[in-house]
């Protein structure tokens, strides 16, 4: 070992390169990894569902393709050209629609919904139309949270109730809050138009249409 002055007055010991196959010799001796053995089944909660019930706690019950129900919403063209949270839009797509490929092969019930597709949040993602034809696509044509609509949320309790499902599955697009309907949307156009400038365009692009023309929607036929 060798000691060096400090400007404390104290000393600092550096440890020299002999210590170094030591310190390697106790590494090596400690396991790396505990492997389960490939023998255990699964282990039922430590409390039963009566015991929980009668402590008034929630009652385990695990997600299975037998319970579950997938809600897709808003998983539009417009809207997914916002998206930043991926390298690119080909990944997002491509883990939307694997994901939707999935609940298909386990035959899990999906839900569709878009929102203002008649605007510039576009139509849903011509994949998942194509995966579920037999669905049909809920519109929502103003309210944002799809469970405050009531086209949407009498659609998701009449599946709940018909099936019996109980876990819901939510793969949620990108979407504007309703906070631009506020008094305070002139204020906050300035934030999203510098620092969120692909939110800025919708909105700009929203603002220059509304009540200026009526847009025909393409849905209709």
């Amino acid at each position: 070992m060798k000691r060096i002055p400090t400007l404390l007055g104290l000393s600092t010991v550096l440890l020299t390169t002999a210590l170094v196959p030591l310190v390697h010799a106790q590494t090596a001796s400690t396991p790396t990894e505990v492997i389960s053995p490939i023998t255990d089944s699964v282990l039922a909660p430590r409390t039963s569902n009566a015991e929980a019930r009668k402590q008034g706690r929630f009652v385990y019950d695990k997600p299975t393709p037998e319970n579950t129900v997938l809600l897709l919403i808003d998983h539009q063209i417009g809207l997914m050209a916002g998206v930043r949270d991926f390298s690119s839009l080909a990944e997002y797509k491509n883990n939307v629609v694997g994901l939707a490929k999935m609940a298909k092969a386990l035959n899990i019930p999906v839900i569709i919904t878009s929102s203002n597709a008649q605007w510039q949040n576009g139509d849903t993602l011509p994949e998942l139309k194509a995966l579920f034809p037999k669905e049909a696509i809920i519109r929502r044509t103003g309210i944002i949270n799809a469970y405050e609509d009531p086209t949407f949320r009498a659609a998701l309790e009449a599946v709940v109730q018909k099936s019996g499902r109980k876990h819901i599955l939510i793969a949620l697009g990108a979407e504007l809050q309703a906070d631009w309907k506020k008094p305070s949307a002139t204020a906050m156009l300035a934030p999203f138009r510098e620092n969120l400038p692909e939110y800025g365009f919708v909105l700009d692009n929203f603002w220059n249409n509304y009540g200026q023309k009526v847009v025909t929607d393409p849905f209709k036929k």
